[in-house]
């Protein structure tokens, strides 16, 4: 709380919240550490009760784990208080050039006393780790077959639990963290092991400056920007609508999951698989420019919100935790209320975090909001579907407009 910043305020709800999430992150590292220690004592006859060398080894083990969070925590929080943000894979780059790394450390941090006093908890932890087996293994107590079972089965839900980080579908992201815009909060959400993990596979990066820089006169002119300074790089257009409405209209956008334009006649397709839609499109608008140049929904939802083709040459854009945050022109229908509704979770490929991070007012209705019973694997079905949000809809005052997201499974 000492990196606290009065500049963004949060509500206490908040920061409990971030709390929570931060010790579910901890209760699955606590986890994952303590796995091999699990399997020290669940060996038969050469475990930690029965093998002296097996507790030295078990011993050994958690004591260097411990030295290794240290540091890397103590690294984590001279990251946070130099760049306001948690470590990932970035800080790599530090080791390109490590004498002006290592000068840049001495000069900002009191190394010395930081050394010392990691030092001095280095030696308690292994006092405490030492002392620990004298005190377990003083008095062992036998235990029942019935007493062994309920141990066995309840420490075990508890270990999946904690593990798995929630009780829904889709196990507890990084993206959990990123429920507020605020970005202290988003922060305090993280656990820096875990989140350096998740940002490793995206080390190498989908972007090159100098090729923006050299493409930027041919994309200002086929997108029509007015700003062509290379410079800048930037793609904002800005233009004056004419307001042709009494009041602002509803917008509704039918996401159709499984529908793709390779399906339909008017993009060739000859066996007239889509008439209705090929209807639709001839009495409305064709917005031909907007595509997705890869499978999958992700990646469709990320351009549907942002405006950005998604080409992560790993995953999906919305799983990079280091591009998680974009500008969405949804943000711009100011005094609407703004709803995403689908029939299943949004846990999948942290969408839920990506649509909460980049629009703050938006209100998300998936799987467990809903009276409709579950069809399948994706959830309810899509007639169902569109009743809740018609309901939804029926319950917004009159006087409000609404922006709408409906997401089917078809």
């Amino acid at each position: 709380l000492i990196f606290n910043s009065e500049s963004d305020p949060y509500t206490l709800g908040s920061l409990i919240k971030a709390v929570l999430i931060g010790i579910r992150f901890d209760l699955r590292l606590a986890i994952m550490v303590n796995i091999p220690q699990m399997i020290f004592c669940a060996l038969p006859i050469v475990n930690v009760i029965y093998s002296i060398w097996v507790r030295r080894i078990s011993n050994l083990y958690i004591y260097l784990f411990t030295v290794f969070l240290l540091l890397f925590y103590s690294v984590d929080i001279g990251h946070y208080s130099y760049l306001d943000r948690r470590v990932d894979v970035s800080v790599l780059r530090f080791l390109d050039n490590p004498e002006i790394s290592a000068q840049m450390v001495w000069e900002s941090y009191p190394v010395i006393i930081i050394l010392i006093f990691l030092l001095f908890i280095f030696i308690g932890f292994k006092l405490f780790y030492n002392m620990v087996p004298t005190v377990l293994l003083a008095e062992p107590q036998v235990k029942t077959r019935k007493q062994k079972f309920l141990g066995f089965t309840i420490g075990g839900l508890i270990i999946l639990l904690s593990a798995w980080g929630t009780i829904k579908q889709y196990p507890l992201r990084w993206s959990d963290a990123y429920f507020n815009t605020n970005p202290f909060i988003s922060a305090l959400g993280l656990n820096p092991i875990l989140y350096y993990n998740d940002t490793k596979r995206f080390a190498r990066d989908d972007f090159s400056v100098e090729n923006a820089i050299e493409y930027f006169p041919d994309i200002t002119e086929y997108l029509s920007i007015n700003d062509r300074n290379p410079e800048t790089l930037n793609y904002g257009r800005f233009t004056k609508t004419l307001d042709h409405f009494s009041q602002p209209p509803n917008i509704v956008i039918i996401f159709l999951e499984s529908v793709g334009a390779n399906r339909l006649s008017i993009f060739g397709n000859p066996l007239n698989a889509t008439p209705n839609l090929d209807q639709i499109i001839e009495k409305g608008i064709l917005f031909k420019r907007f595509y997705v140049p890869m499978v999958g929904t992700a990646r469709s939802v990320f351009t549907l919100v942002t405006g950005i083709p998604d080409v992560a040459r790993i995953k999906t854009s919305s799983r990079n935790p280091r591009i998680n945050k974009q500008y969405s022109i949804i943000n711009d229908f100011i005094g609407y209320k703004k709803h995403y509704i689908m029939g299943g979770s949004a846990g999948w490929a942290n969408i839920r975090g990506f649509l909460q991070l980049n629009i703050p007012d938006l209100s998300i209705t998936e799987l467990d909001d809903m009276e409709s019973p579950r069809l399948d694997v994706w959830g309810v079905s899509d007639h169902d579907l569109f009743k809740e949000a018609h309901q939804i809809f029926e319950n917004i005052h009159a006087g409000k407009p609404f922006f709408a997201i409906i997401q089917t499974a078809t």
